[in-house]
């Protein structure tokens, strides 16, 4: 068992804030690989490898020059899981640091088997993360030699590749003020969020939550975009509520196929960016979203730049009327005896109308293909009440 520097460095001074005493950490070589005292980190304890090396259950040094590297106090050995791993050093005279021995050697092996624990947890994360980002972003032929050597990583990390998912994308919007969260308590509010996620839906291995560029991804093993949904939103009014937070969100296609995959997430991306736009966030199916909601994505100055090309014939009230009836031409499905109904107007004239609006803006309103850009500069024009 091994592990990083830092971790050691970190059981050394907790252990100092329990005793007020200087604490170094051995490896089964002897080496200090941790002290209160950086200067000691990287010399050889003489007193350690003797411990190591007879197997002693403890060594008490009185003088400090009878063992090189070493100073007055008490060492122990450090096993976990019956294994000798290291030595345990407490600095001072034997009446104060002795009856400590037992205790901070306890306490030093419970702190290194929590910390390999994290550790290991956080390299199995670190793993599935990558695998994921592979998974999400990068080709995959199945039947390539990248195919199948994707497919035996998703088997070692348990994950099967082959059964329906659909892809959820998150984006937590905190209602703290920036300056309050910073980045290392954002980073513990996206674990906290993720671990509420995981205990959620833990039911099934085959559920896999992740974090990859500051967004939370879901593979919801889920064939149901409806189910997908609803637990989804359940998930999601849950995690507001306890953590003060907004969650934009998007749900892509259900597949299996990597491909199918990889344009899950892309839908499920498009689907939460378009939802981040609003104020009250919320969860949307790329299949339900439509393109008042694509709108959001556009840059302000991109949409009044297509606007102004499409009405730049037009006078502000002429705007005003075409608009209203690009709107009511819409909604009686093209129907021209509707729409006339509906605005108190004539057939014919709402007829002649239609050719004036053909003839400022180039297209035809009575034509499918050629209304669209009608109908999005009438959206751009409803959703910013915008005149020229």
């Amino acid at each position: 068992m091994k592990l990083s520097e830092s971790s050691m460095q970190q059981i050394v001074e907790e252990l100092r804030d329990t005793i007020n005493k200087d604490i170094n950490i051995m490896d089964n070589t002897g080496c200090i690989v941790a002290a209160t005292d950086p200067s000691r980190v990287g010399m050889y304890h003489m007193g350690a490898q003797k411990i190591i090396a007879k197997k002693m259950s403890e060594l008490l040094i009185d003088d400090a020059n009878s063992f090189g590297g070493s100073k007055q106090g008490i060492n122990l050995p450090i096993y976990i899981n019956e294994e000798l791993i290291g030595v345990v050093g407490i600095t001072g005279e034997r009446k104060e640091v002795e009856p400590f021995g037992k205790v901070i050697k306890k306490m030093t092996e419970i702190l290194i088997t929590e910390e390999y624990q994290k550790e290991q947890t956080h390299l199995i994360e670190n793993t599935i993360n990558n695998f994921v980002y592979n998974w999400i972003f990068k080709a995959q032929e199945e039947d390539s030699a990248e195919g199948n050597k994707f497919m035996l990583s998703g088997e070692l990390l348990g994950i099967d590749v082959q059964i329906s998912r659909t892809v959820i994308v998150m984006n937590i919007d905190c209602e703290d003020k920036p300056e309050d969260l910073n980045d290392v308590k954002r980073q513990s509010l996206y674990n906290r969020i993720i671990n509420r996620i995981r205990i959620n839906l833990k039911e099934d291995k085959q559920n896999i939550v992740v974090e990859i560029g500051g967004s939370i991804i879901i593979l919801l093993h889920e064939d149901s975009l409806d189910r997908a949904l609803e637990r989804v939103k359940a998930i999601v009014e849950g995690l507001e509520k306890h953590y003060n937070i907004k969650i934009a969100g998007g749900i892509g296609s259900v597949g299996a196929k990597p491909v199918e995959i990889r344009q899950s997430y892309k839908e499920a991306d498009i689907s939460c960016n378009i939802m981040s736009k609003f104020k009250d966030k919320g969860i949307k199916l790329y299949s339900d979203v439509d393109l008042e909601l694509l709108l959001q994505t556009v840059p302000y100055h991109s949409k009044m730049s297509f606007y102004k090309k499409i009405f730049s014939n037009c006078s502000n009230k002429e705007i005003d009327n075409y608009v209203s009836l690009i709107r009511t031409l819409i909604e009686n499905n093209g129907a021209i005896g509707n729409t006339a109904e509906q605005l108190f107007l004539h057939k014919n004239t709402v007829q002649y109308r239609l050719n004036k609006l053909k003839d400022a803006t180039g297209y035809d309103p009575r034509n499918m293909k050629e209304i669209v850009p009608l109908y999005i500069a009438m959206l751009i024009y409803e959703e910013s009440n915008y005149i020229i």
